[in-house]
């Protein structure tokens, strides 16, 4: 099965959004219960800047991790979180 170059780069996200998720938001392990923040924040956004700049959007991915993006970020400004985040993922769901 022959995958196009757009499949082949939300299939990565995709892995990247999993990974992120897991680090971030699942952290239990062999070892206990533990938050793995800079792995999780490294392919949180490396998933960000990938769907951000691909030319075709799948929007539903889309639109988890720019909520996701939005959850991690809450220390940020309410108004930069707004456009950022949250509108565009709106939008995406529409």
């Amino acid at each position: 099965m022959n995958m196009t170059l757009d499949e082949k780069t939300w299939k990565t996200i995709r892995e990247h959004y999993e990974m992120a998720k897991a680090c971030l938001w699942c952290p239990k392990h062999a070892d206990g219960w533990r938050r793995r923040e800079d792995e999780g924040n490294y392919h949180l956004w490396n998933a960000y800047y990938m769907a951000v700049y691909s030319e075709v959007k799948e929007d539903l991915l889309y639109a988890r991790i720019l909520m996701m993006m939005d959850h991690e970020t809450r220390n940020s400004s309410v108004y930069d979180r707004y456009h950022k985040y949250i509108q565009p993922a709106f939008e995406a769901y529409k």
